[in-house]
């Protein structure tokens, strides 16, 4: 763990201080690596009593969410580029073109993680908390009729995006925990089932007794809404079947806190 953290401390920064995406990506940040660097910070620092990597972790997010957030949707774009000079990134803001599903999904995911280890008094608490519920909410305003969300989150029924199972599961198992852990009200305990049960019902299957996931987007980069569009469906790709796991543990936690879940 201490050699983890090393490499955390050590790890290439932009000029504003974000933690590079990866290190063949200079001065970028996307969205899923709040996921990949979060929660293993807070937890180390809350365990072994080293605030500096918790003020590490909600200084991270507030960031990412300021360089990302649209502010007429409430949605984040995949990624941004502090240079602005990658082909997928706008000249003004820096931000890629499209608000793609599963980046989205690890934002929620994470901090909720985050604020397992981070106290009501301590430092970005209150920012981070306000934060995951208000990204919670304006993914909700693009849950689909059948319960499930999409490849390009904000572009339903547009020609070539379709229905992707690995953002679905963690919108709504970031539903489901937040609503276990008081962020949101009871009520949006309604559109986690809705995506759950959407899931079941169109992307899983049995294969005697092999349990198979389906309809996953694979590993992607940055880009335009084609090349998100176009991407190539997995079956049990461990985007989605990490996803999954996660979505049904929260669903079977909220049930075991008293809240009424119907599979």
């Amino acid at each position: 763990l201490d050699a983890l953290m090393g490499a955390i401390d050590t790890y290439p920064r932009t000029p504003l201080g974000g933690l590079w995406h990866q290190k063949m990506y200079p001065d970028q940040m996307w969205l899923d690596g709040l996921y990949m660097g979060g929660p293993i910070c807070a937890e180390y620092g809350m365990r072994y009593q080293k605030p500096e990597y918790l003020k590490l972790v909600a200084d991270q997010v507030m960031m990412m969410l300021e360089k990302t957030r649209d502010k007429k949707t409430g949605l984040l774009y995949h990624a941004w580029d502090y240079r602005k000079a990658e082909p997928w990134a706008d000249k003004t803001t820096g931000c890629s073109a499209e608000f793609w599903g599963r980046s989205i999904g690890w934002v929620p995911v994470a901090i909720l993680t985050d604020l397992d280890f981070i106290q009501q008094e301590q430092y970005g608490y209150r920012e981070l908390s306000e934060a995951v519920a208000d990204l919670l909410k304006a993914i909700c305003r693009y849950q689909s009729k059948s319960g499930m969300w999409y490849q390009v989150v904000n572009k339903i029924g547009e020609e070539g995006n379709w229905p992707e199972t690995s953002c679905s599961c963690l919108f709504a198992a970031a539903l489901f925990k937040a609503v276990r852990k008081g962020f949101l009200p009871e009520r949006y305990l309604e559109q986690a089932v809705a995506g759950m049960n959407a899931v079941f019902d169109t992307a899983v299957q049995w294969n005697d007794e092999e349990l198979l996931v389906e309809n996953i987007c694979i590993g992607t980069g940055v880009g335009d809404y084609t090349h998100y569009c176009n991407r190539p469906r997995s079956t049990n790709d461990l985007h989605g079947v990490g996803a999954f796991l996660l979505m049904c543990a929260e669903a079977q936690r909220a049930a075991e806190q008293g809240f009424k879940i119907s599979f």
